[in-house]
């Protein structure tokens, strides 16, 4: 049969499995701004640059952003050990992959961010939970919330293997270009079965 997720360590809230404080966490749904240098011989500055962080999870979200969402036509998302657990959220999720060639996932999380037009490009951290028997993970960008939206078209993809992360820790994105204020991050269980899957977890956005 199919293995169920397993787990061989548990993390503590905040830290790592190591034990080692996760870091890198920005003030979430906030803006800061910083002027950027003037010009030689210049004596007007540019306009500052606008910077916004935000995350969502399970069960939590900062302000711009919708707490994570999950959604399966085929199978469900489990509840497993060694998620983030900041600002409250709560465990991760795993659920096993479908074998399609198509594309034709049966099932995603969805991480919806609202920073707003005065950004033009976000970034994003996701966390993998520890000890999961995870693969490699598929991930879309959209500009539009796509819960709402089952016909949008994605913007950007990309993959990472997620079982690099088996002991967890945060994977970091490229900057992803939108003019909408809204971007949308997405997980599907698509690609090959044999008995792993793809966890969900805390996904912190940052934009400028």
């Amino acid at each position: 049969g199919t293995p169920s997720p397993v787990t061989r360590h548990s993390a503590t809230p905040g830290r790592s499995a190591s034990g080692v404080a996760l870091s890198g966490q920005g003030t979430a749904g906030t803006r800061t701004t910083s002027p950027a240098p003037s010009a030689p011989g210049v004596g007007t500055s540019r306009s500052p640059t606008v910077t916004w962080t935000g995350y969502a999870g399970t069960g939590c979200a900062s302000a711009g952003a919708a707490v994570t969402s999950f959604n399966a036509k085929e199978g469900a998302w489990k509840e497993t050990t060694g998620g983030a657990y900041l600002h409250g959220c709560g465990a991760a999720r795993y659920i096993n992959l479908y074998d399609d060639h198509d594309d034709g996932w049966t099932a995603n999380a969805d991480w919806v961010f609202t920073p707003g037009t005065k950004v033009d490009a976000c970034s994003f951290r996701i966390h993998v939970a520890t000890g999961t028997w995870a693969t490699t993970a598929h991930y879309k960008v959209y500009d539009v919330d796509s819960t709402v939206d089952g016909q949008a078209d994605y913007k950007y993809a990309f993959t990472f293997d997620q079982h690099t992360y088996d002991a967890g820790g945060w994977y970091t994105t490229r900057a992803y270009p939108f003019r909408t204020g809204t971007i949308d991050l997405t997980l599907t269980n698509t690609g090959p079965a044999g008995g792993r899957g793809v966890v969900a977890d805390m996904v912190t956005a940052t934009c400028s």
